[in-house]
């Protein structure tokens, strides 16, 4: 089975309280399940996109040559 991990992020800690994390982990999960990946991780960072030195992308990046997809 194809496998894959799923990132999302939001920009601050006040946008992750019942702003959109939920909605887009939810969305990418279904959009795997249609497209027939088996989800291995969920990544999510709060905080800004202006830097690449967040903890979870660094993770998830760390994962690029054992997944076969990243969904976002």
């Amino acid at each position: 089975m194809k496998t894959a991990a799923i990132y999302a992020r939001v920009s601050t800690e006040k946008q992750a309280d019942g702003y959109s994390l939920s909605t887009q982990i939810e969305a990418c999960q279904q959009y795997a399940n249609e497209l027939g990946f088996q989800v291995i991780g969920e990544f999510v960072d709060k905080l800004s996109g202006g830097n690449f030195e967040r903890p979870e992308l660094q993770r998830v990046i760390a994962l690029a040559d054992k997944v076969d997809a990243l969904i976002c």
